[in-house]
């Protein structure tokens, strides 16, 4: 008879209670950075809609209330767009919330497709599990996923309801796919290919990308030799992407202009493939929140070596997969081909023709944020066995931890800016009936402006809130000792499709910027008329934000263009104003002014 010695059982028991433990600790560190996650994403996603959120939430929401019939509402769910994307499942959550609460709010929006954003996080914890790699593997990964680097989709609603919904649906995808190699199942079977096939017709009609489940999926079936279901799919795949492309056109858009340069841009355009794959970890940037420039070609960007090592990475996965005929890591495979293509279609989609890279953009990090995490991933599996496990696994938490809160600091400045920036034109288009922030453009200005004078006195679920600024300039105390005088005011007149006049004003001298609720605005006002001009902040350097914890530097800044035939005629004085929720200090003496004739 085979007897097990009692010290053996006991050391097989405090292993097993080890693990137990490590497990708890790990799943409880999730969590907490999830929860932390959604609440600074709800705090910080302001109630002022910005840019997009105009036609693909309010207007839409306006016509949809205003047609008349059933089919004419299914129209317009269906044909929501922005440029070239289709936003089915924005459509549909935004109209979800809107039916059940009778009016919009955006940071619910937001909040809602941080929570789908974080599912994602399920898919790894399983494959983990089933690759028998251990669970701890998931607070590094957890740690990238919340990180503030895509703080433009975290914090647009817009952006947030169209980027993490259908990342989501292409991983879900992927998941039914490749679920009964994890069940002891030998087949696909037909229940979970049908849901599958589901989720990519919505994620076809949901963003450009969204298509890009199809091709992934034939990858997929094709490895599984899954031969059965192939036609079905590729059949269902024509069908979806012909349907997407219904009653639309590419003339015009950046996409169509982008093309045509293909293949005169092709190196450059590998370049930045790479580039968007580790773009993460390209922390510098501009102070706007739009951050929207292009940043000229080079090979000394560090995401581009990034970017290499995670292609290198992807290539030594996919080749074991294929010469072990292992379907362990397809779903690896699977979702890190549906990153890859969709950052190709947005360097091909949005390269201009000199080649500059368009990849270093917040809202496209998202994706870079999925490459990292498959990484870190493939790292975990194949390190598994190695005497070097637990290093790697510290080295890459370390990492993770270090990753998340560089961006923490450095996400700030943008989102204080960005709310500054909103309140002022909340309030100029209450006092003035003009947003004014968006006279640079040549669209949304007179969009805003034309939407919320039409909508004023309609009953329509959407009221611009009270904010902070509107408040504390309403109960402002005027100051002569707060501020120190502006300097480098400079004005100039820049005539392009046509003439807008710049203003450039400095403080450096001022208290940081510390919360979301507080910042400085300059008061342009005649005797007849008030405008008031948003503000830039910088962020602080690491040596003074860990010696003081600020995490903006002191000062501030205003650059605006202002087209002169929208402002009222007079002589405008140049005041300084800080509010907060608490203070609200206005500068009496006149900075300097300005004439518009």
């Amino acid at each position: 008879m085979n007897v097990r010695h009692p010290l053996i059982i006991n050391v097989t028991f405090s292993k097993l209670q080890n693990i137990g433990v490590t497990k708890v600790i790990t799943l409880l560190s999730c969590l907490a950075v999830y929860i932390l996650y959604l609440y600074k994403q709800y705090v910080c996603t302001p109630q002022v809609p910005f840019g997009d959120d105009l036609p693909t939430i309010f207007h839409y929401l306006f016509r949809y209330d205003q047609a008349l019939t059933l089919s004419e509402k299914i129209s317009i769910i269906f044909n929501n767009r922005m440029v070239e994307h289709r936003l089915l499942s924005s459509s549909l959550i935004t109209l979800l919330f809107y039916l059940v609460a009778g009016k919009i709010k955006l940071p619910i929006l937001t909040t809602t497709a941080g929570l789908i954003w974080l599912s994602i996080s399920f898919f790894y914890y399983t494959w983990l599990k089933k690759t028998n790699v251990s669970i701890a593997w998931i607070f590094p990964i957890s740690c990238i996923l919340v990180s503030f680097a895509p703080y433009q989709v975290i914090v647009w609603p817009m952006a947030a309801m169209q980027h993490l919904s259908v990342i989501f649906m292409g991983y879900l995808t992927i998941y039914l796919l490749t679920i009964q190699d994890f069940q002891g199942k030998k087949n696909l079977t037909l229940s979970f290919f049908l849901l599958a096939t589901f989720i990519a017709i919505t994620a076809t009609f949901s963003a450009g990308n969204g298509m890009l489940a199809w091709p992934t999926g034939i990858l997929i079936l094709v490895l599984k030799k899954e031969f059965k279901f192939l036609l079905i799919w590729i059949c269902c795949s024509i069908f979806a992407t012909a349907g997407n492309f219904w009653n639309s056109t590419l003339n015009g858009t950046p996409s169509d202009n982008s093309i045509k340069t293909f293949c005169t841009n092709f190196f450059k355009e590998i370049i930045s493939f790479l580039a968007g794959l580790g773009g993460g970890i390209r922390f510098q940037g501009h102070e706007s929140f739009l951050d929207d420039c292009n940043f000229q070609f080079s090979l000394k960007y560090p995401p581009i070596y990034l970017g290499l090592f995670i292609f290198i990475s992807f290539i030594y996965l996919f080749v074991k997969t294929l010469k072990f005929k292992n379907n362990i890591f397809l779903p690896i495979v699977g979702t890190s081909v549906f990153i890859f293509l969709t950052v190709a279609l947005l360097v091909i989609g949005r390269t201009p023709p000199n080649g500059d890279l368009v990849v270093f953009k917040s809202r496209y990090y998202i994706y870079s944020i999925a490459a990292i995490i498959n990484t870190i991933f493939i790292l975990a599996a194949i390190s598994k066995s190695s005497k070097w496990h637990q290093w790697f696994l510290l080295v890459t938490t370390l990492f993770s931890i270090g990753f998340w809160g560089i961006w923490e600091v450095l996400s700030s400045h943008k989102l204080i800016n960005h709310s500054n920036t909103l309140q002022v034109g909340q309030f100029n288009w209450r006092e003035n009936d003009q947003w004014v922030i968006y006279q640079s453009t040549a669209y949304f200005e007179n969009y805003f402006n034309s939407f919320f004078n039409e909508v004023k006195n309609k009953a329509f679920g959407f009221e611009l809130p009270q904010t902070i600024l509107n408040k504390a300039f309403q109960e402002k105390k005027w100051n002569e000792t707060h501020f120190s005088p502006l300097k480098k005011i400079h004005i100039s007149t820049d005539v392009g499709y046509k003439r807008l006049v710049r203003l450039n004003m400095v403080n450096d001298q001022v208290k940081p910027i510390r919360h979301l609720d507080e910042g400085y605005v300059v008061i342009m006002a005649s005797q007849k008329d008030t405008f008031l001009l948003w503000s830039l902040v910088s962020p602080t350097g690491l040596r003074n934000f860990l010696k003081t914890g600020d995490r903006c530097s002191k000062g501030y800044r205003v650059e605006v263009e202002l087209d002169p035939e929208k402002i009222p005629k007079g002589i405008y004085f140049f005041h300084q104003f800080y509010y907060s929720s608490e203070d609200a200090i206005a500068r009496k003496k006149p900075d300097g002014k300005i004439v518009f004739k």
